[in-house]
């Protein structure tokens, strides 16, 4: 069966790391990590990050994701994913293609953020501490009823 893996957590929990040991010949990676250098030239600094720019990642994230299911691949939908809002529109179109949803949480936000002031890519540790206090103010801990199959909660361990 078609299965879509949705990763939900803080910065620095260590989603990426594990969406990408899921990945084989029949499962694709989506997330803004790739896409923002992508479509950037390689630039990762805040302004490539405003809401005009990411209201475009986001949209082509949403593409590639309907693209890989009409065609068959299982899929991996990384990002912190953090709200019930962030979520859906992947959840619906896994759903139409009659997919398993299965979702990992990773829920320690205070290892996350300890995880990225170690690996700061160049960014400031208040800067770092907003968007981590913005996401935790939105956190929706995912549930079945949004249709997900199954899901999967990973402790962090610390970088």
């Amino acid at each position: 069966m078609q299965t879509m893996y949705v990763m939900v957590g803080n910065i620095g929990t260590g989603k990426t790391t594990r969406a990408k040991r899921l990945v084989d010949d029949d499962t694709l990676y989506v997330s803004e990590v790739l896409l923002v250098p992508l479509m950037t030239n390689g630039r990762y600094d805040p302004p490539v990050w405003s809401i005009r720019h990411c209201n475009v990642y986001r949209k082509l994230k949403l593409a590639a994701v309907e693209a890989a299911l009409l065609n068959g691949f299982n899929l991996i939908v990384d990002g912190t994913n953090i709200s019930v809002e962030n979520r859906v529109k992947y959840i619906d179109a896994a759903k139409r293609m009659n997919a398993l949803i299965i979702c990992y949480v990773f829920p320690d936000f205070d290892i996350g953020l300890q995880n990225r002031f170690k690996e700061h890519r160049g960014q400031t540790a208040e800067m770092w501490k907003s968007v981590s206090n913005s996401l935790q103010d939105k956190f929706d801990y995912p549930k079945k009823e949004e249709g997900i199959n199954e899901i999967i909660v990973v402790n962090t361990p610390s970088l």
